[in-house]
Order: structure tokens, then sequence, then C-alpha cells
């Protein structure tokens, strides 16, 4: 979020560079130096935004290399120094010294390994991450790339809106070649496209009087009253498949285990729905005065534990697989099943189960 909030201050300039030639010079070279730094510091991908970026700064709107070098230095050497120092400061790692940016484009693209995480088809960002993310924005933004002989009233962009997609559309075909894909690497696209939309929205609405000034009124409401519905029920659906989180909540409101040090254990999708560092409520750093740490708990993700016996509490999909006579069901914790069309509600299911150890009772 760190990396989307400067990539929507470079998207800002882009949309509006400014009316006299000085101010324009330095809203595109602003431009490259956030997007630069940004790529530096928090997402290596963003690089791909710049690949595009930089040649239509530089041809197409007249930008000077010299113009763009001291500035671009300048930014490109304080990101790198500072992402290497604070972060070999925080891993101890000196020799050599860390740039987690770098070890990512190792790791990921010249070692080929992104696809351990997952391979999704090329296309997956066109056809399946950008539509659920853009919704109604979609249609209205391709509309407003078509050609038309109506002015805007007002806030005008400077610049057409194919000419405002270019780098980002270029930006997702490039990071469609990579194998693993999620929607987080495409999101600052996302804005951008938002901007387009709204062009094409104002162009429905400002249609010639008559039947197509009903009709483009019409599909406007409608797009917006589909983008409102499909949120809620996204926000739903998302809502309920995290289920990790509350199990973890669970398990920090039952008591202490009376003879040893409580410990918990937390299974793999427990972990990846919500059951955080953060959510460790009884191990430190403490932000409640009265926690101490003769209360401490201990939490463990190990995903290969030698034995379940020294844990007070278990975080389980399938508490069959553990005998009963050593452990019991305290609670358990629903998580998104299925849509029902007709009812239209979302169905859940008991997923995740907290187990205690009778021994530690």
């Amino acid at each position: 979020m760190f990396a989307l909030f400067l990539v929507n201050l470079a998207t800002s300039l882009y949309v509006h560079p400014g009316s006299t030639t000085i101010t324009v010079l330095r809203h595109y070279r602003s431009i490259l130096c956030l997007i630069g730094v940004t790529a530096i510091i928090f997402r290596s991908e963003l690089v791909l935004l710049l690949l595009p970026m930089f040649p239509l700064v530089l041809f197409r709107y007249k930008v000077p290399l010299g113009f763009l070098i001291p500035m671009g230095l300048a930014f490109a050497l304080g990101g790198l120094a500072s992402t290497i120092l604070i972060d070999s400061y925080f891993w101890n790692t000196w020799n050599p010294p860390l740039w987690p940016e770098l070890s990512g484009i190792l790791f990921n693209v010249y070692e080929g390994k992104s696809s351990e995480w997952g391979v999704s088809p090329w296309h997956a960002y066109l056809t399946h991450h950008l539509p659920k993310l853009l919704l109604g924005s979609t249609p209205l933004a391709l509309y407003a790339c078509l050609p038309s002989r109506i002015e805007y009233k007002e806030n005008k962009p400077s610049n057409p809106a194919w000419e405002l997609l270019t780098p980002y559309a270029i930006f997702t075909l490039l990071i469609s070649g990579l194998g693993h894909k999620e929607w987080r690497f495409v999101v600052y696209v996302v804005p951008m496209i938002n901007v387009v939309a709204a062009l094409g929205a104002n162009r429905l609405l400002h249609l010639p009087a008559g039947l197509f000034k009903m009709i483009g009124r019409l599909t406007v409401l409608g797009l917006v009253g589909c983008n409102v519905a499909a949120t809620i029920l996204l926000t739903a659906i998302s809502r309920a498949n995290y289920p990790g989180g509350e199990a973890l909540a669970l398990v920090n409101s039952l008591p202490s285990s009376a003879n040893q040090r409580t410990s918990v254990w937390i299974n793999n999708l427990a972990a990846q729905t919500g059951a955080s560092l953060f959510a460790q409520a009884h191990s430190p750093p403490y932000f409640n005065l009265s926690s101490t740490s003769a209360d401490s708990w201990t939490y463990s993700k190990d995903p290969n534990p030698v034995s379940f016996d020294r844990f007070t509490y278990l975080v389980v999909e399938d508490p069959g697989v553990h005998p009963i006579e050593k452990w019991e069901v305290v609670g358990s914790v629903d998580a998104f099943e299925r849509v029902d069309i007709k009812r239209l509600k979302v169905v859940t299911k008991p997923t995740l189960f907290v187990l205690r150890n009778k021994d530690h009772v």
C-alpha cells in the first residue's frame, strides 16, 4: 500500500500535468522519480510501468533528458541507499548488504521461481483480476477511448483517454509475462482506469438530447448500481473468507493452561486467513499495559510438529484427526462455502475448529 500511495501521486500528475511549460516539465519529471523510487524501495515490478512511461515523457511530451537526469539520479541513489541501510540493519545482513527488491527480482525473474507460488494463464489479469477489480468501470473506460466530437465541459485532462491508459496497458501486458499472478501486482492501474471510466460516464451523460441522452443516463445509472451491488456481495464473500483471525480471537478468549505454559498451534489455512502475528494477543509486544510476560503464550505455525501433545490449543480443519480421548472441541468458525442466488445470501460452513488438550485443563 505504500507503493500504491506513491503511484497514485504520479497518476494524479499524469492526469493533470499543469498549464505552464515549466510546471508540465517538473510534473513529468516528478512522475518518473516517484515511480522509480517506489520500484527501488517497495515494488520492483513497477520498473515495468517505468519502461513505457519514460519514452512517453522523453519523446511524446518533449521533456529534455538533461532536465530529468539530475533529480532522477538523486531519487534513485537516495532510495537505493535508504532501502539497503534500513533493511540490512533490521535483517542484520551486511555481508553482502540486503536490497530486498533486487533479491525478489533474482528469485522470481532471473531464477524463474515465481512459479513456485502458483501459475496462472498469461491472460489472467485481463480476463479475471482486472474485471473483478474494475466491475462497471471497464465498459466505461473502453467507451471513453472511442473517438468523439463532444468536448468535456470542465476538468478536462491534458491528455486524451487512450493516451492516459497507454503506459498502464503496456505495464499490464509486460507483467502478464510472469507466470505467478496476483491482483496486487496490477492494482496500480485501477485508479487510472477509473479516471478514464469517469470520462466515459461524462460522455454518456452529455449525449445529444433525446433517446440517446436517456439511454446514456440509464447506462451510467445501471453500471453504478451494479457496481454497488457487486461490491456489497464481494465484500460479504471476502469477509467470510478469513476465518483464521476469528479462530485465533476465539483461542485468545479461552483460559490459560492450569498446569503449564499455554501454547497454541495454528494450521496453514488459519495462518493464511487472518491468524497473523498481530492477532497473537498473549505474546509480546503487548499493546495492553495490563499484560505481562508472566502469562505470555507461545504460538506455533510449524507445519510438521513432532508432537501435538505439548500444545494447549489447536486450530485445525479436521478435528477427527485428533483422538477425542485427548482433545475436545471448544469452538468452531464458519467460512464461505457458496452464494445462494435464490435467497441472495452468502452460505457458510464450519471450517476451522479449536481443540483443547484435556491434559492441560
